[in-house]
């Protein structure tokens, strides 16, 4: 599974670090490859994702989870034809519509039940409860997004429990600090000093299973 994002650089080079991250067997984040653009548009999504497919084996299922950008809603599908792509819930609940007057906390509450609902029956359910209240706006919103892409009853892959794309905002907050240096030192100091450090980890391992198994 990759988890991908862009993150912008503050320093010198004002750009974007695309990110694109998975799990190690210990559950850890490993920044699977990276990329540096000028800015975060259609072009630099195409680039980053074409040559991400180049490093990629797909002989087992793919899964991707980023957020709605409409770069990644157009690229995915067309470079990764054979990989299920999944939408951020966070992002999701950070885009959600309230009505006026409506309890936002209430509305992002029953939007979550129905993305991790596991049958259509319990989905139609949550449904239900936001009419009731007067969502219908969330709902409207709901129905635009391909279900395949976010609800738990519909989405055709593999997600392992993860929803979000949590992983790669720590790796966020790992660079924040460092996001003035400059591009190349910045890769450099974070992301191969990480998976060095990775590395002399994982050669002291002594079980067939990873510490955290």
């Amino acid at each position: 599974m990759l988890f991908i994002v862009c993150t912008f650089l503050t320093g010198k080079f004002k750009g974007g670090l695309m990110v694109a991250c998975g799990k190690t067997d210990n559950q850890e984040m490993y920044p699977v490859a990276f990329g540096i653009v000028p800015c975060e548009n259609c072009e630099s999504w195409q680039w980053f994702l074409t040559n991400l497919k180049g490093i990629i084996r797909e002989d087992h299922p793919l899964t991707i989870i980023s957020y709605l950008g409409i770069s990644l809603l157009k690229h995915v599908p067309e470079i990764f034809q054979n990989a299920y792509h999944s939408y951020c819930l966070y992002h999701m609940k950070g885009n959600i519509h309230v009505p006026k007057g409506k309890s936002r906390q209430t509305a992002v509450k029953l939007f979550e039940e129905c993305y991790t609902a596991l049958t259509k029956e319990n989905f139609y359910a949550v449904a239900k409860s936001m009419s009731n209240l007067k969502l219908d706006s969330v709902i409207a919103w709901m129905i635009k997004i391909p279900f395949e892409n976010w609800d738990a009853h519909a989405f055709l892959g593999e997600r392992w429990g993860d929803n979000t794309f949590n992983i790669v905002e720590s790796f966020n907050n790992v660079i924040k600090h460092d996001k003035p240096l400059p591009a190349l030192e910045l890769v450099d100091a974070k992301v191969m000093e990480q998976n060095y450090k990775r590395l002399l980890e994982s050669n002291k391992w002594t079980t067939r299973l990873t510490p955290c198994m």
